[in-house]
């Protein structure tokens, strides 16, 4: 791998961790429009769970490709997501919600490719 490419590499990956780690900020702080409809449907410390996890696993995948500093981090993190993406599938299937249903796996599939290439 080039040098060129090797310094443009983590700006492709930060992209998708920087969307990951804005999902999580939503579960943690939601609008009072959204949070209503999420308290209806999952309960308030798995919102806040969830919303960690979400912000420290875009980190754990943003943070060691740009300062090359603990790059098991990226595997962990990986891993956390194919958890919660897989949980997010289920969920939104039986909610019969197949919009959000067909793009979890999509999430799924990526966090185990970024996984298995670290």
């Amino acid at each position: 791998m080039s040098r060129k490419a090797r310094a443009e590499e983590p700006c492709a990956e930060a992209g998708p961790n920087v969307s990951r780690s804005s999902h999580g900020w939503l579960f943690l702080w939601p609008p009072p429009e959204i949070a209503v409809q999420m308290n209806a449907s999952l309960p308030r410390w798995f919102q806040l769970f969830l919303g960690v996890a979400e912000v420290l696993a875009g980190v754990g995948l943003t943070l060691p490709g740009l300062t090359r500093i603990l790059p098991w981090l990226v595997t962990w993190s990986a891993a956390g997501i194919r958890i919660v993406a897989a949980s997010a599938t289920v969920y939104h299937l039986v909610r019969s919600e197949m919009s959000s249903a067909f793009i979890t796996p999509l999430l799924c599939v990526m966090a185990t490719f970024v996984s298995k290439s670290n």
